[in-house]
Order: structure tokens, then sequence, then C-alpha cells
């Protein structure tokens, strides 16, 4: 007999939280704002890549690029082909235009003889994409800029 009362009891819960959820959900409805529809963004997916070098060949610059609308940059390594500390890679992405679209910068891990520095900007629609090594907290550049555009 109390198995039964216990299963009676169980599946009553379940019913009588679904009974609350209306009013809950009218509540809501009548405080949230219309927002205007925002287009699906195309998928960034791998079409192409490409490295460049520095004109000594020290600092490489290494991207990933889709070509699906809008077009975007992936992903992006700067190596540098001796280990250093103290450098930060700013990046900038910069539009058909020439217009800069993002800026961001990244601290570097030292691997064997190699520093390197990776991100993945996912930012469309971009054209170009820079990197330049700098010193820690300060704009004085130590190697670069170098850059790769879109047409791999």
């Amino acid at each position: 007999m109390k198995k039964v009362r216990a299963a009676i009891a169980t599946a009553a819960i379940p019913t009588a939280g679904l009974m609350a959820m209306p009013a809950v959900a009218a509540h809501a409805a009548t405080t949230q704002h219309a927002r205007p529809a925002v287009p699906a963004a195309a998928p960034c997916v791998f079409s192409a890549a490409s490295t460049v070098a520095s004109g000594n060949g020290q600092f490489l610059l290494y991207a990933q690029y889709s070509y699906s609308a809008p077009g975007c940059f992936i992903f992006q390594q700067a190596t540098l082909t001796h280990r250093m500390s103290g450098l930060t890679e700013r990046v900038r992405i910069r539009s058909k235009n020439n217009k800069l679209l993002k800026q961001y910068r990244r601290g570097g891990t030292q691997f064997g003889a190699s520093t390197a520095w990776w991100s993945s900007p996912r930012y469309g629609p971009a054209r170009y994409l820079y990197a330049t090594l700098v010193y820690n907290n300060t704009s004085n550049v130590y190697k670069g800029a170098i850059g790769i555009d879109d047409r791999f």
C-alpha cells in the first residue's frame, strides 16, 4: 500500500509544477520587450591556409581563412624562431577598406627553441590580419608587423 501512495505522490508533483508555469510565463511575456529579428551568422568553416615570414625569417605568421559569407579568419599563429619572454602579440583585423575591425593582445608560450602565440578570432567580414610582437605593457615593436590577406 505504501508503494502505491508514493507513486501517486510522485506523479502529482510534476503536474502541479506544470500548472504553475503558465502564470510565470504570462508574467514573463508582459515584461519582455520586442526584439528585431537578427539573421543567423554564416558558419566560419575552413577554406584555406597561408604562412608568411618576416624579412629575416625569424617571425612567422600562419592563418586559416573561411570564404563562407561574410568571410573570416578562423585561426592564427605567430611564431618566433627563438625563445624570448616579455613579448605580447598584437593582432589587428582589418576590412577590405583597411578599416580596423578588431584588435587584441595575447601572451605567448615557449616551446622547445621557439615562442608561439595563437588565437581563434572568428571575426568577419575581414580581409587582412596583421600580427606584431610588442614588449609587454607597451606599444614598442620587437618584430613585425607582418600580415596575411584573404586572397591565399
